[in-house]
């Protein structure tokens, strides 16, 4: 299914649920919207996407500075500056915003309990 066809979908949905229900608002991020500004906001976002961009070309990543293979190495030999982050499979350096096929999210860290 086209992702475009999905927001389009939506937005036709929107607009018959605003001739029947015209004053209802609905609170968003702390804000009060109207049901035509989502539907206009949904029609601005649909201009972004790629025509033919489909639920299946759709796949979850993992930024390199959310993995847990991105890890801080220390150059051997070297004074200062000596620090570099890069990827612990393969030890090459990336960019924080790189990512790649064999990323995997970090765990998250459990705030430890203090005793009482």
């Amino acid at each position: 299914m086209k992702v475009s066809s999905m927001y389009q979908t939506t937005i036709d949905i929107l607009r018959l649920y605003n001739k029947e229900h015209p004053d209802r608002k609905f609170q968003i991020d702390g804000d009060t919207v109207e049901v035509k500004e989502i539907a206009a906001q949904m029609k601005k976002l649909m201009g972004w996407l790629y025509k033919d961009l489909t639920t299946d070309n759709i796949e979850k990543i993992t930024r390199c500075y959310d993995c847990k293979n991105y890890k801080k190495y220390r150059k051997r030999d070297s004074i200062k500056n000596g620090t570099f982050y890069a990827c612990s499979l393969d030890h090459s350096k990336r960019r924080p915003d790189f990512f790649c096929k064999d990323g995997e999210p970090r765990e998250p860290q459990r705030t430890k309990k203090t005793g009482t």
